[in-house]
């Protein structure tokens, strides 16, 4: 063997593991590097259920509010309604920056903060004016004449809702929170077909 022979051999077994260590090398980062951006993107929607969650229970809250006060005429129950009402103008801020949202997310985002400040205006301050003044409100009566679009929805069982001794199981509580935050956020990540 010569010189020139062994130093070809030398080259290559010096060049080869160095080629494939660096071909890993480069293998691992990208790896890497797409974890960090899922990473990312996880924490992005964490943050946006997280906000998503707040700005639903603050409007629970609110509602929630309004009807012990509708109810009772007690202005304890208007504290949790006065409460929410100063901060979901924020809250909804918050919501629409938590993370960039494409056109159609801000569109449902601005649709529920006009239906939130459609309920406030119609169907909330008339309420509160009413029961101030010393009348009634029909919960029915203004739900079904009052051009207010409704939905039932929430935990545990209509034979006790807004009843004297109305109670709630947990779990009915938290599944209740869950699927309002997932639906805010499906709809916020809704396509419009």
């Amino acid at each position: 063997m010569n010189l020139t022979q062994f130093n070809r051999i030398l080259r290559q077994a010096f060049l080869l593991p160095v080629i494939a260590l660096l071909l890993t090398a480069a293998a691992l980062y990208l790896q890497i590097h797409n974890s960090i951006e899922t990473v990312q993107l996880i924490q992005q929607t964490d943050a946006r259920i997280a906000q998503a969650a707040l700005v639903a229970k603050l409007i629970v809250d609110e509602e929630s509010g309004l009807r012990g006060y509708q109810t009772t005429a007690d202005d304890r129950f208007l504290t949790s309604f006065h409460e929410a009402e100063n901060r979901l103008p924020l809250e909804f801020n918050k919501l629409v920056t938590v993370a960039t949202l494409d056109a159609v997310q801000q569109h449902n985002i601005e649709d529920v903060r006009n239906d939130y400040q459609n309920w406030h205006d119609a169907f909330a301050l008339p309420i509160i004016a009413t029961v101030r003044a010393g009348g009634q409100a029909n919960d029915v009566n203004l739900n079904l004449y009052g051009k207010t679009p409704t939905v039932i929805f929430g935990p545990g069982s209509t034979a006790v809702m807004h009843a004297d001794d109305e109670w709630v199981a947990i779990d009915d509580y938290r599944t209740a929170i869950k699927v309002m935050a997932l639906s805010i956020h499906d709809w916020c990540n809704a396509e419009r077909g």
